[in-house]
């Protein structure tokens, strides 16, 4: 018997979502329409992946976290991180996160403006439901 190929799952809104329950003292979205300096923000972004079997895969993501201060967002994007990796095993109706890889946050902040940023990866691998 061969098996369908399943349609893998857009996996940006339920990071944003598990964000904005997890990490509530930063807005969270998937880009900064809206932002205003110094508001504390993380946005996300999917920078690929692979589709490695019928049922299994890895999302991966560009995490930027901004705020009012160098020590305060490098706290946020490790806030973050910490987030992030509690999502092992974490289900919904289209997929099971089975594996969380974070990258170190970076320092890649504005010299012209000041305003702080860090930003790191992070890789979902998934298997559908």
């Amino acid at each position: 018997m061969v098996r369908p190929f399943q349609k893998h799952p857009d996996l940006t809104p339920v990071v944003i979502s598990w964000f904005t329950t997890n990490l509530p003292a930063y807005y969270i979205a998937g880009d900064l329409t809206g932002w205003e300096y110094p508001d504390k923000w993380v946005t996300i972004q999917p920078t690929g992946g692979d589709v490695s079997r019928i049922r299994t895969g890895s999302a991966r993501f560009d995490v930027n976290v901004y705020g009012e201060t160098k020590p305060e967002v490098m706290s946020g994007a490790l806030d973050a991180v910490k987030t992030l990796m509690q999502m092992l095993n974490y289900s919904t109706s289209e997929a099971v996160i089975t594996n969380v890889v974070c990258t170190y946050p970076a320092d890649i902040s504005d010299p012209i403006n000041e305003r702080p940023r860090f930003v790191f990866d992070v890789t979902l691998t998934y298997r559908t439901n």
